[in-house]
């Protein structure tokens, strides 16, 4: 695997993990990372933009559900 899978492999392990434990800010900054390893991915950015609307952050939400469309 390369070095940028494995990044990206752990930015989205501990979004999921900050998540379970109601740290949403935490969560869209670990996406955050693995969307700069991977910008064409369409999944990370409904995990984030999910993770915006847990935090109460519509506006970015909105933003990433458009770019995942």
């Amino acid at each position: 695997r390369s070095a940028t899978m494995v990044g990206m492999g752990r930015a989205t392990a501990c979004a999921e993990a900050f998540v379970l434990l109601g740290r949403f800010d935490e969560a869209v900054e670990d996406l955050s990372r693995a969307i700069a390893f991977d910008a064409s991915n369409s999944e990370l950015y409904v995990a984030r933009a999910y993770g915006y609307l847990a935090a109460r952050n519509p506006a970015s939400a909105i933003k990433d559900f458009q770019r995942a469309a």
